[in-house]
C-alpha cells in the first residue's frame, strides 16, 4: 500500500465549498481545512455571537466524534445586511506538530494520519484567471480624507474620543477568486498573521482578538501603526518614533483598555507591556492579555464580549459606532468582525478580519473587494491615515498581484 501524502493548502482548497485556517510556519504551523458542509447555521442582530453558540452546541449534542470544530464569520454591524455564519464543514483537516486528523461526519469516520504538518514551500500554483480591473469602492480616497477631517472635527467638540475609519478598493476578475492560490501566497509571506477563508472572506489578520483553550484566555490588542521598508536603520527610527508617540500611544491605550476592562470581568489576567510588533509591510503597537476564565465561556462567547474593540471601532462604543457608520456609508459586512473557529468543547480562535477581502459573484467573474481602516483620533491627519489605509490594503494586493496576471 503506498505512503498516505500530504496535499498541500492549494489542493485542499480546491475541494468543494472549502473553509481554512492557519497559523504560524514549518512543524509549528496548525492548520484546519473543511471540505464542503455538513451543517450551516447563520444568525444577525445583536445576540448574533450566542444565536450562533447555541445552535451549534445543539448540532453537537447530536454527534458521536468529539473534536468537531467549526468556522465562523461575524458581521461588524448588528445591523448589516449580510448575516454572520457558522459552518461546520463534511471534512475536516486538522494539522499540527501533534499529527494529522481528518473528521468524515457523512461518513462517521475520524481518522489519524501518519503524516507531517503541512508546510507549502512551492510558489502558488498558476491560475487561469485574470485581473480586467481595479476601482475605488464605495469610500473613494477623496471622500476617505473628508471624512477624517469630519471626525476629527466631531472628536475636538467632544462628541467621542475615537473613531476607526475604513475604505474599499474593488479588483475584478474575468472568473473565479482562486483560492487556493491566494492563500497559499498569503500563509508563506505572512507566517505570523492568521490565514483565513470563510464564506468568501479571504486575509491574513495580524490581529488575534481571543483564543481559548481549556480555560486559558489570550487576547491582543494592536493599534498605533508605521509602514515597514525593508531598511533596518529606518525602519529603527520609525519602530523609536512609534513607541514615543503621543498620537499612537493615544490611539493604542484606547483599544487596549477596551478589551482589559471586557476580560477582567470573566477571567484573571495579566496585562504584558506595550511593544512593537514588526510586520512585514507595517509595524503597530501591541499588548497582550492573557488569564484565565473564571466561568464556563465559549471562545465565540467571549469574541461577543470584547466585539467591537475600539481598535476597529472606537470609543465610547455606542458614539464611535454611530459617526463611524455616518462617515463612511457603506455596509462592512464581515470586514472588522471576528473570524475564527470554535469546537464542541468551548475552545476556539478568533481574529479580527483585517488584511482582508470579500468575494463578491458577478455576471463577468468574480470580485474582490478588499478593505482597510485607520484609528482617528485629536491630532490624526487625513492623508497620513490615507497612507496607511493604502499600506493595510499591502498583503491582499501583492497576493493578488502574485498569483493573477
Amino acid at each position: 500500500m503506498p505512503e498516505p501524502v500530504m496535499p498541500d493548502l492549494a489542493a485542499l482548497t480546491a475541494k468543494d465549498k472549502p473553509t481554512l485556517w492557519r497559523h504560524g510556519s514549518g512543524s509549528s504551523a496548525e492548520t484546519i481545512v473543511g471540505i464542503g458542509e455538513y451543517a450551516r447555521f447563520t444568525a444577525s442582530g445583536p445576540d448574533r455571537f450566542e444565536s450562533l453558540q447555541q445552535q451549534f452546541s445543539a448540532f453537537c449534542s447530536t454527534l458521536r466524534t468529539s473534536g468537531v470544530r467549526a468556522f465562523v464569520s461575524v458581521t461588524f454591524s448588528p445591523v448589516s445586511r449580510y448575516s454572520s455564519v457558522l459552518i461546520v464543514p463534511r471534512v475536516q483537516w486538522h494539522i499540527s506538530e501533534r499529527g494529522t486528523r481528518v473528521i468524515d461526519l457523512a461518513n462517521g469516520t475520524d481518522t489519524i494520519l501518519d503524516l507531517p504538518p503541512a508546510s507549502p514551500t512551492a510558489p502558488p500554483p498558476a491560475v487561469a484567471q485574470h485581473v480586467l480591473s481595479r476601482t475605488e469602492g464605495d469610500l473613494t480616497g477623496e471622500q476617505f480624507t473628508a471624512a477624517v477631517r469630519e471626525a476629527v472635527t466631531r472628536i475636538v467638540a467632544g462628541e467621542l474620543a475615537k473613531t476607526v475609519l475604513a475604505r474599499d478598493e474593488v479588483i475584478q476578475l474575468d472568473g473565479a477568486v482562486p483560492v487556493g492560490a491566494l492563500a497559499q501566497a498569503l500563509t508563506e509571506a505572512y507566517p505570523t498573521c492568521w490565514t483565513f477563508y470563510v464564506d468568501g472572506l479571504i486575509g491574513a489578520s495580524p490581529e488575534m482578538l481571543v483564543r481559548v483553550t481549556n480555560g486559558e484566555v489570550r487576547s491582543r490588542a494592536l493599534a498605533g501603526s508605521a509602514p515597514v521598508t525593508g531598511d533596518l536603520d529606518i525602519d529603527q527610527a520609525a519602530s523609536d518614533d512609534l513607541m514615543t508617540s503621543a498620537k499612537d500611544a493615544s490611539e493604542h491605550a484606547y483599544a487596549a483598555r477596551s478589551i482589559i476592562e471586557v476580560l477582567r470581568t470573566i477571567a484573571d489576567v495579566e496585562v504584558s507591556d506595550t511593544h512593537v510588533l514588526r510586520l512585514p509591510t507595517i509595524m503597530h503597537l501591541a499588548t497582550d492579555v492573557t488569564g484565565f476564565l473564571t466561568g464556563e465561556h465559549s471562545a465565540l462567547q467571549v469574541a461577543g464580549l470584547l466585539h467591537p474593540s475600539a481598535a476597529i471601532c472606537g470609543t465610547p462604543r455606542d458614539a464611535a459606532a454611530r459617526v463611524l457608520a455616518e462617515l463612511e456609508g457603506f455596509d462592512r459586512g464581515p470586514y472588522s468582525g471576528p473570524v475564527g473557529w470554535v469546537d464542541d468543547a468551548g475552545n476556539g480562535e478568533f481574529v479580527i478580519a483585517l488584511r482582508c477581502a470579500l468575494t463578491e459573484h458577478r455576471d463577468e467573474g468574480d470580485a474582490l473587494r478588499l478593505y482597510a481602516g485607520a484609528g482617528i483620533v485629536v491630532g490624526s491627519d487625513p492623508q497620513t491615515e490615507l497612507a496607511e489605509t493604502a499600506t493595510k490594503m499591502l498583503p491582499m494586493q501583492r497576493a493578488i498581484a502574485q498569483v493573477l496576471p
